[in-house]
């Protein structure tokens, strides 16, 4: 089915390093609102030609590099996502950006679109009265690009046990079916997340404090992406 651009919503996330769907899901992400026109994406080869003398020429391909993403916004320098667009021009570091199409309906989720990409300072268009100030702004693409095709999500894990000592948790979980994968993390009270990571059922969480409480998430995976977490709390032994 030939899907539209109308809703698609383009995010940025931060410079933290990703090269796969788990660690581009690690990061958080801004979305980028007011956007007129999206570019494109994808990659493209340097076209080369010989022609020998006396011979018939010939074409070649020379090295493929990502394209460059001119994303048209309307000038809104009160929205976070535009604002984070502006600070990412002024580094030279590459940012995590997340391009997610509006083809599927929920519980499905709809194509998803991964790709670290190192953005350049904004031009602005004034153009006369009766113009709309925007600002177009060069996102250079430097990774591979992960797309994951709309489909249905892994369900809710269930029956979610979590069994302390003084330094570990067990996780133990009922996953769903079709699901490749299931995904931990857990934090401190009310502190931070730790990062997701592979966890099979029965699986331990170490290296934790005596006599603490802790909130863990537990989550399923498969080629659609991840589906929402079970949560649950529970104190370490002193």
């Amino acid at each position: 089915m030939v899907d539209a651009t109308a809703k698609s919503k383009l995010y940025i996330g931060t410079t933290a390093a990703a090269d796969d769907l788990i660690g581009f899901e690690a990061d958080t992400y801004t979305e980028i609102k007011d956007i007129e026109d999206l570019g494109e994406i994808g990659e493209e080869a340097a076209q080369l030609t010989f022609v020998p003398v006396g011979g018939r020429g010939v074409h070649k391909k020379g090295a493929t590099t990502g394209k460059v993403v001119n994303l048209v916004v309307g000038r809104n320098p009160t929205d976070p996502g535009q604002q984070a667009l502006r600070a990412a021009a002024q580094s030279h570091l590459d940012y995590n950006f997340k391009l997610t199409l509006n083809n599927a309906a929920p519980p499905s989720v709809p194509s998803t679109f991964y790709f670290r990409g190192l953005t350049f300072p904004a031009a602005t268009a004034l153009g006369n009265a009766e113009a709309m100030i925007k600002d177009t702004h060069p996102i250079a693409i430097n990774s591979e690009i992960i797309e994951l095709e709309p489909g249905n999500v892994p369900a809710l894990p269930t029956s979610l046990v979590l069994t302390p000592t003084d330094i570990t948790i067990d996780v133990a979980f009922t996953g769903a079916v079709g699901v490749t994968s299931h995904q931990a993390r857990y934090r401190q009270g009310a502190g931070e997340w730790t990062t997701w990571a592979t966890i099979v059922t029965g699986g331990d969480i170490t290296g934790l404090a005596p006599d603490t409480e802790y909130e863990v998430q537990v989550r399923g995976v498969n080629a659609s992406g991840h589906g929402p977490a079970a949560s649950d709390t529970v104190t370490t032994e002193a």
